[in-house]
């Protein structure tokens, strides 16, 4: 249910007064990340930090980087201290997505809601709480999520309207979870989740009609 968003952060380098050699190795660091190379990029952030520390955005890049590679307490300390420092709901979403990776549902649940009060308008941060509630097994809450999260102005509707109506269809609704599926496609024609979860309810009310 939803997918695994690639983190984004807008770093700016120039923001930041450090070396030019420091510099030029945050942003190969960077471009190894993007590329998911994130050993190399590892590497080179440790590299650079001997010269001139890291800010906030190459923080949050250094810990997915850690994620990634299996250092989950480094990555943990540093997201804990950038959320703890101040209320950046990146981070928070960062946080919760660790936690959950490590099963701490409850505390990552905790994170996800964090997210929804700093910044309300946004999909994502719905669609993550809705996606937590589901795995800790919390159906109905978990939809009420993803409602919640296809009346926001920013962040992608249609996979928001994809998880209520996978929500509707684990109840066997089919009939309203396929109307979601529609909306999704009315939205995002080329969708192919929604394609597929909406044949799939279609066959389903089939079979339930040829029993009876």
């Amino acid at each position: 249910m939803g997918t695994r968003a690639p983190l984004q952060v807008g770093t700016k380098l120039r923001a930041f007064r450090m070396k030019d050699s420091a510099r030029r190795l945050y942003k190969k660091a960077i471009r190894e990340w993007d590329r998911s190379n994130c050993a190399t990029a590892i590497e080179l952030m440790d590299s650079a930090r001997k010269i001139a520390p890291l800010g906030p955005p190459l923080e949050m890049i250094f810990a997915e980087c850690l994620d990634h590679v299996g250092q989950y307490d480094a990555a943990e300390r540093i997201l804990r201290r950038l959320t703890g420092a101040a209320n950046r709901p990146l981070g928070w979403r960062q946080l919760g997505k660790l936690l959950e990776e490590r099963g701490c549902f409850a505390e990552a649940l905790r994170c996800f809601q964090r997210c929804t009060r700093l910044e309300p308008d946004d999909t994502r941060n719905w669609v993550y709480k809705g996606c937590m509630l589901v795995r800790m097994g919390r159906l109905r809450e978990g939809e009420r999520s993803h409602r919640r999260a296809t009346q926001c102005g920013h962040g992608d509707v249609d996979e928001a309207w994809l998880n209520v109506g996978l929500c509707l269809r684990a109840r066997r609704k089919y009939s309203e979870a396929a109307a979601c599926f529609s909306r999704a496609l009315r939205i995002d024609p080329k969708y192919v989740a929604a394609k597929k979860a909406l044949r799939d309810v279609c066959q389903a009310m089939s079979v339930v009609q040829e029993r009876r």
